[in-house]
Formats: C-alpha cells, sequence, structure tokens
C-alpha cells in the first residue's frame, strides 16, 4: 500500500509516496499498524509518515530530528487517494484531496 502526501515546507508543494520503508519505520516507532488506517488516523501520524518517507529519502529540512520539528516547517499537508487520483488523471488534474475533519482521516465516499 502506498500513500501519496502533497505537503508545503514554506518553499512550494511538492508531492511524497510513502513508501515501504518509511512504513516500516512508523509502525515499528509507534507500534501502530498500517493497516489500521481504514479506522481513521489523525494528522500527527501523516506527519510522521511523511518524516519518515524524508528520512529514507534524506531530504528532512536541517535540524529536523523528529515529526515534532518537522511539523514546525509545514505550511501544507494533504492526503492523495492514488486510486481516486488514478481515475481522475487526466488533463491537467491532480487527484482527489482527501479532506480531514478534526484529527481523523476520512475517506470520500
Amino acid at each position: 500500500m502506498k500513500f501519496h502526501l502533497d505537503y508545503d515546507l514554506g518553499d512550494g508543494t511538492k508531492r511524497a509516496v510513502i513508501g515501504v520503508q518509511a512504513q516500516v519505520g512508523w509502525e515499528l516507532r509507534t507500534k501502530k499498524k498500517i493497516g489500521s488506517i481504514a479506522e481513521g488516523y489523525a494528522v500527527s501520524d501523516m506527519a510522521g509518515l511523511l518524516f519518515e518517507q524524508l528520512r529514507v529519502e534524506d531530504r528532512l529540512p536541517e535540524g529536523v530530528v523528529n515529526e515534532a520539528g518537522l511539523v514546525k516547517h509545514l505550511q501544507e499537508l494533504d492526503v492523495i487517494d492514488p486510486d481516486e487520483e488514478a481515475a481522475a488523471a487526466g488533463e491537467g488534474q491532480n487527484g482527489v484531496v482527501i479532506p480531514i475533519e478534526g484529527s481523523a482521516f476520512q475517506t470520500v465516499p
């Protein structure tokens, strides 16, 4: 399972594809199972997954050592549904943003 996150650290929106290494790192660090996201997860979980992916890619901002440090740089963080993105992949379309209400991940019906 891959997650696509759009994020902005103050230098423009970028997309991160959260791969297996980042997911396993997040599971080991948080003791949560990635499969439990179907039940919902907090925005802090998304920030943690982004932190792990940027760590794997060696692209963390200078001085950032955990997701709390990363959050200080975040201007925006959106989950992109890859299934909806594939369906919408026409001219000029970038996918569908899954809205987040409160701190829980919500799927689009």
